[in-house]
This record gives C-alpha cells, sequence and structure tokens, in this order.
C-alpha cells in the first residue's frame, strides 16, 4: 500500500483553532495593513486578510514559498489586498516610513531578525501608536538536557521560558494582550508530519537529520520544548472599549 504525504498548512506547531483564535481577536479596517515578516507561504496571513476587511504584504525570501502564496491567493492579489515582496525583511524595514504599520506579523521566524526580542525592537518603531504585534516563538518548557542540545544542535541561550517571552516584552514597553501555547498533541502531530514529509526526499543529508531531530523529539521534545503565540500591542489604544 502507499502512504499519503501530509500537507502542513501552518509551519508551525500551533493547532489550526489556536491561530484562529488569535486571528479573531483583529479588529481590522479596510484602510489598515498587516505586514508579515517572513511568512513563508503566506497561510497565515491569507487568513487574516480573508477574516477581515485589511491589506497585506507578505516579505518572505523564498522564492518557491513565494510561488506557493502567489498561486494560492490569486484573487486577493488581483483585488490589491495582498502584495508579496520576494525580498530580505531587514532591506524591506529601510524601504518604508516608521509608524506605519498597523498590524506586524512574525510566525516562528524570529531567526531573520536576529533572535525573538531583537525582533520586537526591530518592528516596535514602525508599528503606529495604536499598532499590534502578532509574533509566535519558541520556548523551555524545562531546562533541556545535555543530549538534547546535542542532537539538535540548538544552546540553552537560544530560548527563554513561556513567562520570559511576555515579561520580557513588556520590560520594551509594549503591553501584553493574549497568548496561546502548542499542546503535546499539536506538537506529536507537526513533527510526525514533518518526519513523514522528510522521509520522502531524495536528498540522504535530510533524511538523516530528521531521524536524529526525530528522536530528540520523542526522547525529550515534548517535555522540553513549547511554542507559543503572543499578540502585544504598543498601548491601551489598540484595544476597542466596547
Amino acid at each position: 500500500m502507499n502512504i499519503k504525504i501530509p500537507q502542513l498548512k501552518y509551519n508551525n506547531p500551533m493547532g489550526n483553532n489556536k491561530i484562529n483564535e488569535i486571528i479573531d481577536l483583529l479588529d481590522l479596517n479596510e484602510s489598515q495593513k498587516i505586514i508579515d515578516f517572513g511568512g513563508g507561504n503566506g497561510q497565515i496571513l491569507i487568513e487574516i486578510l480573508n477574516k477581515t476587511n485589511a491589506s497585506g504584504v507578505l516579505v518572505e525570501i523564498d522564492k518557491k514559498l513565494v510561488e506557493f502564496c502567489e498561486n494560492n491567493s490569486e484573487e486577493l492579489i488581483k483585488k490589491e489586498r495582498l502584495i508579496i515582496e520576494n525580498k530580505d525583511v531587514n532591506l524591506y524595514l529601510k524601504e518604508i516610513p516608521l509608524l506605519s504599520i498597523d498590524c506586524a506579523v512574525c510566525i516562528g521566524s524570529s531567526g531573520i531578525f536576529g533572535g525573538y526580542l531583537e525582533t520586537i525592537k526591530k518592528i516596535k518603531p514602525y508599528l503606529k501608536d495604536d499598532g499590534v504585534l502578532f509574533i509566535g516563538e519558541l520556548y523551555w518548557k524545562n531546562k533541556p538536557d545535555i543530549e538534547y542540545l546535542q542532537l539538535t544542535g540548538l544552546e540553552e541561550s537560544h530560548f527563554m521560558y513561556h513567562y520570559q517571552n511576555i515579561e520580557e516584552v513588556e520590560k520594551l514597553d509594549m503591553k501584553y494582550l493574549y497568548s496561546n501555547i502548542a499542546s503535546e498533541d499539536d506538537w506529536n502531530s507537526f513533527e510526525g508530519n514533518h518526519y513523514l514529509i522528510n522521509s520522502f526526499s531524495l536528498n540522504e543529508d535530510i533524511r538523516e537529520k530528521k531521524k536524529i531531530w526525530r528522536k530528540a523529539q520523542i526522547k525529550y521534545g515534548l517535555k522540553t520544548m513549547g511554542f507559543g503565540l503572543y499578540l502585544f500591542s504598543k498601548n491601551d489604544s489598540s484595544l476597542n472599549k466596547y
């Protein structure tokens, strides 16, 4: 018999319902703009645009991911509600004015700015005074075992704990609004699908690396690594008070 190759809608270990829970909190109108930094195939941005009247920009350097987004968002592009910038995010920031973004998105892509807190420091000046940041980041659930770090090539300093992902951002004068975290089931599904996808790869090096990562995930990962979605604002004026 044959095994189907799974398709991942979002390239992160968060359940679709949890992503949509935060998206549903975004109250955006047709005059407002979303910038998704390192948004990959654009599926989260497309989901936001489909649920709001806002327009958006996907900034992604990977040409294959950009092409995927183009093929899955023809109507949004035609209506000029989606613009795709196939370039480095740091270059893109140099091309836009400060205080020009209503909603910035960066899900699991903080490495493109040099890390989680660096991402927030770089994006914050471009947010409008009532702007919001929707960001996704890894965190340590427990102190990582030495073997886990050796298998994955990670360092303990690469990530913080969940509470620090909130408190350290508040120290940057950002207001915490909401968060969601991936469950063990979310992680198991994400890693299992990734492993299965790479099992079909013609690149033997990729297959071997994924076997090592999968070993680390099964033995340590579920109790060690977490992933959170966080919603922050620059100030209280972003809250729609009823």
